[in-house]
């Protein structure tokens, strides 16, 4: 399972959550986002939804809300985020296709040199 928050500006596993891997993969990932204080999470491959969910949902804090689920197989996602508090989410078939289109929309919703802070892919 990959996981990771906004707040560290990329997203590695922060080694007191680190989770051993056993070769299980899953094809679920979830972004939450706490738009007030512009930070924010991304979980990728796990088992179900709800898991990618709820870790997404811990990991980010208080105040924050699911702004995106992806699934299925190399499936991937990302957050883009700028200076002025905006923010994109995206997901495609590849983790260039899911930061483009994150990226896009946070320059859609007026972010200003908006860049990705967070990507993951599920297996």
């Amino acid at each position: 399972m990959l996981a990771g928050t906004l707040a560290s500006c990329g997203y590695p596993i922060d080694p007191d959550k680190w989770v051993p891997d056993f070769g299980i993969h899953g094809d679920h990932g979830a972004t939450a986002v706490n738009a007030a204080d512009m930070v924010g999470s991304l979980t990728a491959r796990y088992l179900s939804q709800d898991e990618a969910d709820a870790q997404a949902l811990q990991l980010c804090g208080k105040g924050c809300k699911i702004v995106l689920r992806f699934e299925g197989a190399g499936t991937c996602g990302a957050l883009a985020s700028s200076s002025n508090k905006s923010y994109g989410v995206g997901s495609g078939a590849t983790a260039s296709a899911a930061a483009a289109i994150a990226t896009e929309q946070c320059g859609s919703s007026g972010g200003d040199g908006c860049i990705v802070k967070l990507q993951g892919c599920n297996d």
